[in-house]
């Protein structure tokens, strides 16, 4: 098994990416900046989350640690500065989306593929059990729409909830390639998390350019449009473009 290098010093003139759950647990030098991608906080605060504490206290650390700071959207960057003033996020940088392999695909042919009935509606979620998931949402909405034929992706083995009264299809981590195909099975997408910022798979779901159904009611970075993988290039979460926003921001840091 391999193991990665961690230097005891940095250059100087290193610019230093640390994932904020690394806490201050970092090597001296360098140009560091706290990457809070995780949405622990918004968990802990918003959710009341008591299981989240621990790991926002970790991800203030890192932030204290590091002379900069960046995360993904503006929900975030409004509890960072509430919480941590004297420490403002310099960029809001998005962590990107693979729109190659998550594209419009022929419906028909990912049905047919993956055995999905051809003259169904089909409705597509993913995520886990937690509260933040809306999990329970889903099975309500279902139940209020019975003639929809459900995919269902679950994260991980352990995190599998019980779908039994959903008719459908129950899929356990998956691969990304295949994942792209089974949203392509789907006429809309479901979306149903606690969270005001959208998660990276309900980005993908948009990026396959699937219509968006959003039962949670609350405020969200915005309203998916007619026209869902569009929004994701204008707001740049497209591989491509994020990465030279990334390349910009670095660059700025050594100058």
């Amino acid at each position: 098994m391999s193991t990665l290098h961690r230097p005891a010093r940095y250059p100087n003139d290193a610019v230093v990416l640390v994932y904020s759950m690394c806490g201050n647990r970092i090597a001296p030098g360098g140009i560091k900046v706290a990457c809070c991608w995780e949405l622990y906080p918004e968990m802990h605060f918003f959710m009341g989350d008591q299981g989240a504490a621990g790991a926002v206290q970790v991800t203030h650390q890192c932030v204290e640690a590091c002379q900069h700071v960046s995360t993904h959207n503006r929900f975030s960057k409004e509890y960072y500065e509430e919480q941590l003033p004297d420490r403002p996020i310099d960029r809001l940088l998005p962590l990107a989306i693979d729109t190659v392999r998550f594209r419009p695909l022929s419906t028909s042919l990912c049905r047919e593929k993956h055995g999905i009935p051809m003259d169904a509606t089909v409705g597509w979620w993913s995520g886990t059990t937690h509260p933040m998931k809306g999990f329970d949402m889903v099975v309500n909405y279902a139940k209020e729409n019975p003639d929809i034929y459900w995919i269902i992706g679950w994260k991980q083995p352990s995190d599998r909830g019980d779908a039994s009264m959903l008719k459908g299809k129950e899929y356990c981590k998956v691969p990304q390639h295949m994942l792209a195909e089974l949203m392509n099975c789907a006429d809309f997408a479901l979306f149903a998390g606690r969270l005001r910022p959208y998660v990276i798979v309900e980005w993908e779901a948009m990026a396959c350019g699937l219509p968006v159904i959003d039962i949670t009611g609350i405020e969200r970075e915005f309203v998916p449009s007619s026209d869902p993988r569009e929004d994701v290039f204008k707001h740049r979460w497209d591989r491509e473009t994020a990465k030279g926003d990334w390349l910009e921001y670095i660059e700025a840091l050594r100058n």
